[in-house]
């Protein structure tokens, strides 16, 4: 599978999962690595940046955080989420787990 039709495929699993729940980023890690095993940690993390900036992008999904149990959602450009994103996770020295970094909710719609 090539890192192109990975990023289609993540970016469509991420799309899904939005509507009937919240993503945190580990699991679109985990979606990455199970694809592109192959991957070094550095490309690990720009191919899951890549997924994150195609579905902002598209305004499939939204970034935030929780704050008790309510979803605060980030008011930043993508340009500036995305920088949120890899600053933290290179600050974490690891990769992200469950409730780490970011959270994501689907991008919601006019009726």
């Amino acid at each position: 599978m090539s890192q192109a039709q990975a990023i289609e495929e993540i970016g469509k699993v991420l799309a899904e999962e939005v509507q009937s729940d919240c993503v945190g980023l580990w699991a679109v890690l985990w979606e990455v690595k199970q694809r592109l095993p192959s991957l070094t940690p550095a490309e690990t993390r720009a191919t899951v940046l890549a997924v994150v900036r195609e579905a902002l992008e598209r305004e499939v999904i939204v970034p935030g955080e929780f704050v008790g149990m309510r979803f605060m959602q980030w008011e930043v450009s993508l340009k500036d989420a995305l920088e949120r994103i890899d600053n933290a996770w290179l600050a974490l020295g690891r990769e992200p787990t469950i409730g780490e970094v970011v959270w994501f909710m689907a991008q919601a719609r006019p009726n």
